[in-house]
């Protein structure tokens, strides 16, 4: 029996809680808007305002401030009060505090002019080879706690040097369980695949999307992923991304590169399967990044890019490095933030700007596994 494969739940416009009549009335002009006026609340008509006030394109929730600081705080076990400050000439909402303030960005004399960063041009820095350690948090949906979410990843060390050879995520697609089919399982068996053949190949000759390939093709089970895979070659990034998963590669607190998403339409995303409806992995995305020492690389299921902006990941992640967190640590913090902001109904979230894009009438995050793997780029010991 040839099973077509279930798309993901169709968006549902979510009714506003009052008239268009009572924004109108408490709320700024259409002319100050970036999106109807329909589409929004008083809260995101009152974020938008400040936004364009302030020159900035996005604002976060006092939530979700709150639930990033605890976790932060947590991983820490101190107690650091954080606020809210613009730090980042990209212009986004960051968090700053105790004595992780971060560098000012103005011009000379004050003048609030923002200067691109110096440079590290040392070569003294790159005279040893790069190491990789890496950590993850996986976050399921709290109705899918009893068996887990259905998200997967893997993290492939490589026990010659100690370090990281690749990792990777994957995100079951959740409609299968219309047909009594666990999308988990499917997700789980293409990452164990996936690691195994990382870890059966030799240093230097592991190409991700023939990963991707070889692990599909070992995935005999019901069910549909996304995959994204990432091995390491030196001072190289390697990936091969299929769907609505993908990474960033954070540098000096700026995002530095984040791999696009494939998408056959709005929350319809390519998707690995066994049946005659998926697609075929030879379509991933492949991408070659060259990497320096003090980066991090941030993957995540879509649990993660449909509730967190980029600009929001790199800055969350280097605060969570600088207060010491490793990159466990900083996975939990982002991945606590995404599951926050999905349950916030009235925030303004890469969702809920993807789906007015699309013509949806949609606010808040979404609700969703989370899974985030961080992965530290940290110069090698020298061997004297």
């Amino acid at each position: 029996l040839l099973l077509e494969t279930p798309r993901r739940n169709r968006l549902r416009a979510r009714t506003m809680p009052f008239s268009c009549a009572q924004v109108r009335a408490c709320g700024p002009s259409s002319a100050m808007l970036r999106w109807p006026q329909e589409a929004m609340c008083f809260r995101s008509l009152l974020q938008q305002t400040l936004s364009r006030r302030v020159g900035l394109p996005l604002l976060t929730t006092l939530t979700f401030s709150t639930a990033v600081t605890g976790a932060i705080g947590a991983a820490q076990d101190i107690s650091t009060t954080h606020t809210w400050s613009v730090y980042n000439k990209t212009g986004f909402w960051s968090m700053m505090g105790g004595d992780g303030e971060m560098p000012a960005k103005s011009g000379p004399s004050g003048s609030g002019t923002p200067t691109t960063p110096e440079k590290k041009t040392n070569k003294e820095e790159n005279r040893w080879p790069l190491r990789f350690s890496a950590g993850a948090t996986m976050l399921p949906h709290p109705d899918k706690v009893h068996k887990g979410g259905e998200d997967s990843y893997f993290i492939a060390e490589n026990e010659e040097s100690s370090g990281i050879s690749g990792v990777g995520v994957a995100d079951g697609v959740g409609g299968w369980a219309d047909l009594g089919v666990d999308a988990g399982e499917y997700s789980r068996l293409l990452m164990a695949n996936a690691k195994k053949e990382v870890l059966s190949s030799n240093p230097g000759e592991v190409a991700p999307i023939d990963v991707i390939i070889k692990a599909h093709r070992e995935t005999l089970t019901q069910g549909s992923s996304t995959a994204c895979v990432v091995v390491f070659e030196k001072d190289t990034l390697q990936a091969a991304n299929l769907g609505d998963s993908g990474f960033v590669v954070v540098r000096d607190e700026d995002v530095a590169f984040k791999s696009p998403a494939q998408q056959h339409g709005f929350n319809f995303p390519y998707q690995l399967g066994c049946d005659v409806g998926s697609d075929p992995p030879q379509v991933s995305d492949v991408h070659n990044v060259k990497l320096q020492q003090g980066d991090m690389i941030v993957l995540g299921t879509d649990g993660l890019f449909d509730n967190i902006f980029d600009e929001e990941v790199a800055a969350l992640a280097t605060l969570a490095r600088k207060k010491g967190l490793d990159p466990t640590g900083v996975a939990g913090v982002l991945a606590s933030a995404a599951q926050n902001r999905g349950a916030d109904r009235f925030c303004v979230s890469p969702f809920s700007v993807g789906a007015r894009e699309a013509g949806f009438l949609y606010q808040g995050g979404k609700l969703d596994d989370v899974t985030v793997v961080v992965v530290f780029v940290e110069q090698a010991q020298s061997k004297l």
